[in-house]
């Protein structure tokens, strides 16, 4: 009978990350792909979406099996703390009502004088807010990387030859603004080679989720 993974989240281990850098144990594309997808957020069947065509669920097996990835351990609530009720043999004391003394009221501090901020300093907040607002947003190296790696993959399975110089543009992402560049290029070069559009989809699919855009 089989297992019902759907709801399961996987991570990579130190192993799975070192194919991820150095491609030390030679693993098959499919299983690449699949290892590239896992990110310790998504469940298997998230995955599923991502890798039409595939076995997702016996990818994600088999890498486990082989040490490439793990189930994320779920996050344990810490227990409440309750106060234990005082004992027959504490002092009466300490049992007692009249032992229970009002807390001392605190005087209220007084209010911070209010500054009105000048001309000149609310030109600098709104124009500091204007360059926030249009910056780049900032993308994990690592996802970066993996998304590279499946960009380079797809240019050398329907380009050939041809992908060398859009390889090397590719090569040469460093930020996000160079990514979305490049992203570009990539998807038309991709959409030109008349390769299947459902074959490239999933392609084009995992690599705007593994780097948000």
């Amino acid at each position: 009978m089989s297992v019902n993974i759907g709801d399961v989240v996987f991570v990579k281990t130190s192993k799975g990350q070192q194919e991820i850098n150095d491609r030390t144990f030679g693993l098959s594309s499919r299983l690449r792909r699949a290892l590239i997808l896992v990110d310790g957020q998504k469940a298997a069947m998230a995955l599923r979406d991502m890798l039409l065509g595939l076995d997702a669920d016996a990818l994600l097996i088999e890498l486990q099996a082989q040490g490439f990835i793990e189930q994320r351990a779920s996050a344990t609530q810490p227990a409440a703390t309750v106060a234990a009720p005082l004992s027959a043999s504490q002092p009466a004391l300490a049992r007692s009502p009249a032992a229970v003394q009002p807390a001392t009221a605190v005087p209220a501090p007084a209010p911070a004088p209010v500054t009105t901020p000048t001309p000149i300093e609310i030109e600098e907040v709104e124009i500091r807010d204007v360059a926030e607002a249009v910056a780049e947003p900032v993308i994990d190296p690592q996802m970066i990387l993996q998304a590279q790696v499946l960009m380079v993959e797809s240019a050398n399975q329907f380009l050939g030859l041809m992908a060398r110089q859009l390889i090397l543009e590719i090569e040469g992402i460093k930020d996000a603004a160079s990514l979305k560049r490049v992203i570009g290029r990539w998807n038309m070069s991709l959409r030109q080679s008349r390769k299947p559009p459902e074959q490239i989809d999933r392609y084009v699919l995992a690599v705007r989720t593994l780097v948000g855009i």
